[in-house]
């Protein structure tokens, strides 16, 4: 059995037990041969519409500029998760308000939530819960080398991680961030890979409805999303800078909406035993009413090589 290092160590000097990736450079790239994914050309948006913009808090501002004013070192990862932690938090409250879900803990989850959902409803187990959010999660999947026929171990901790049934459960984990400081912001893209790999093929493996997945990276002052299907197609954001201002409510209210369409995954927490066409609808019902619903979706097929020039910020 192959194993590959944590994630966290990725640009490092691979070790002995690594004898896959030391002659592998393109690590995202034998990542996304290993589990099947494919990138996107669509760059992933929310919709600006005004009804589901938030302004962000005026706290989270200053609690932003006082990081700065305080001196605190940006040069370092603790520092970059902090003031991360300074949008995640409204953020988090704010997708739960706007769910029904504020002050819900996962065990008092057995009343329905007042705001209504899209998402189809037909019998009482389909009840949204509120996501937990864990820092510092652990993450493990073991897959099958295609070519090889090996079984590689894939491990990796996120920085944040956002799920229904605790850290040790990656097959109920919706959301995964990871922080960097600014020189090494450009690795955290194959860890954010790696994460959501894992995550998605552990809610395959436990026969998840609906196994897709979100994530974001930072260093504090950029961000980008992304969103992995349960297709295996990548979506990617633009790279927003949060020292604009109209920049920094695009991400707050990124953060929000990713919250919200993984809190319209909870009816899919339980492994189903529907058939495949059954699957598949649900899969085809969650991304077209919970999801691209809220984000832009990308063009028809035909109209996929068309992409803007430039970002629209």
């Amino acid at each position: 059995m192959g194993e590959l290092p944590n994630t966290s160590d990725i640009m490092d000097e691979a070790d002995g037990q690594d004898h896959e990736r030391a002659e592998d450079d393109d690590y995202p790239r034998y990542i996304m041969k290993l589990f099947s994914i494919k990138k996107s050309k669509h760059p992933l948006m929310i919709s600006e519409e005004e009804s589901r913009m938030h302004a962000v808090p005026q706290q989270a501002k200053d609690y932003l500029r006082l990081l700065e004013e305080a001196g605190y070192d940006f040069g370092v990862e603790a520092t970059c998760r902090l003031a991360a932690d300074c949008l995640i938090v409204p953020a988090a409250a704010q997708a739960r308000k706007n769910m029904g879900l504020l002050g819900t803990h996962k065990t008092t989850h057995l009343s329905l939530p007042t705001t209504p959902t899209c998402h189809p409803r037909g019998n009482d187990d389909d009840i949204r819960m509120p996501l937990e959010i864990y820092p510092e999660c652990d993450l493990k999947t073991e897959v099958q080398d295609p070519l090889t026929k090996e079984t590689v171990v894939v491990t990796g901790r996120a920085d944040w991680a956002a799920g229904y049934d605790g850290r040790a459960s990656a097959e109920t984990l919706l959301l995964c961030g990871e922080a960097k400081q600014g020189k090494t912001f450009g690795e955290a893209e194959s860890q954010l890979l790696v994460y959501l790999a894992i995550c998605r093929h552990e809610r395959q493996k436990h026969g998840k409805l609906v196994p897709s997945i979100q994530g974001f990276r930072t260093d504090s002052r950029l961000y980008e999303f992304q969103s992995l299907s349960s297709e295996g197609t990548l979506y990617t954001s633009y790279v927003f800078d949060v020292r604009d201002d109209r920049q920094l409510g695009i991400v707050y209210n990124f953060i929000i909406q990713q919250i919200q369409t993984a809190i319209e995954l909870s009816p899919s927490t339980t492994p189903v035993k529907g058939s495949v066409d059954e699957k598949r609808k649900a899969v085809t019902v969650y991304a077209a009413e919970s999801f691209w619903g809220v984000f832009d979706p990308p063009p028809a097929p035909s109209e996929d090589d068309e992409l803007p020039d430039d970002p629209p910020f």
